[in-house]
């Protein structure tokens, strides 16, 4: 787990650094133990695979212009970071999930996606829209709102509710009573930053200003919550839809790292790399399941 904090702290590190000028990111060739850092000038940085199976390369901090370290990489582990990754289902084995009627808990004795965790400490089935509810205890698809499961993004602006979630762009007002829509970047994305004053948005709000991973030095600003690529994310959060959590959740997250990226990218870093398998594997689920739907018609 201290590996695991260290690549996650690396990746806030990159994230927030401020400098005046990002370095150029560009794929090396010589196998080396380290796999990335600056032998021709400081303006690139040179990345490469790791020699080591099953290790991965650390973020780059760039205020030190230092060699970056390989170090232990489990996928599985790096996933389970995922905030949500106890309440998206019954895929995690580390978990003791619990059936319908059995004891349950908040810590590990989890309650599978079909049922809910009752305030007597049992798994209950999970309530159908319409029905009477409290936080938490709504079917898939459905959030609590003023005590009633209605459909996830179904309020349009201006209605009242209790829940972010119910709301149609995921967004309250200030009192966090009212459904408002979320602001959205002011431009064509991705937009080129120099500082967070050229990342404005619909209501005046800044986002950050981001170096990216890219040959060119180039920063990025950061989404806003009402941008499209947000809002996927926020409504595979509020389904709990893990297949589209995962690679929505990189996505959004992170948005400046993917933008104009050299071929090596996905295979040096964490980041890129599990959100190019994910995005990967919901296609094909995709495909597989249009090929399906074409198989039946015949």
């Amino acid at each position: 787990m201290a590996n695991l904090a260290g690549l996650l702290l690396g990746i806030w590190l990159f994230g927030r650094a401020v400098t005046e000028t990002c370095p150029a990111v560009l794929c090396g060739h010589e196998r080396t133990e380290s796999c990335g850092g600056y032998p021709i000038r400081p303006s690139e940085l040179l990345i490469q695979q790791c020699l080591q199976q099953d290790f991965t390369c650390q973020m780059p901090d760039f205020r030190e212009q230092r060699d970056l370290l390989c170090l232990p990489f489990n996928g599985n582990q790096y996933d389970l970071w995922n905030p949500y990754r106890s309440v998206v289902g019954d895929e995690y084995a580390d978990f003791d999930w619990r059936n319908e009627d059995e004891v349950c808990d908040s810590e590990r004795n989890l309650c599978g996606k079909a049922t809910y965790c009752s305030e007597e400490g049992k798994c209950r089935e999970r309530k159908a829209a319409k029905e009477t509810c409290f936080s938490g205890e709504c079917e898939s698809g459905l959030i609590c709102s003023l005590q009633v499961c209605i459909p996830v993004g179904s309020l349009p602006v201006g209605n009242v509710t209790d829940s972010q979630w119910a709301c149609k762009g995921f967004t309250l007002d200030k009192d966090l009573q009212m459904c408002v829509n979320p602001a959205k970047s002011k431009g064509k994305l991705p937009i080129k930053c120099q500082s967070d004053a050229d990342c404005v948005s619909t209501d005046g709000s800044f986002s950050e200003c981001v170096c990216g991973l890219n040959p060119q030095g180039q920063r990025y600003c950061n989404l806003h919550r009402g941008d499209d690529i947000m809002q996927t994310y926020l409504q595979a959060e509020a389904e709990r839809d893990i297949k589209r959590l995962r690679w929505a959740y990189f996505q959004a997250s992170f948005y400046p790292l993917f933008q104009e990226n050299p071929n090596c990218v996905d295979e040096v870093f964490p980041v890129p790399f599990l959100y190019q398998r994910y995005k990967q594997a919901q296609s094909s689920t995709i495909a597989l399941a249009a090929l399906y739907l074409t198989l039946a018609l015949v």
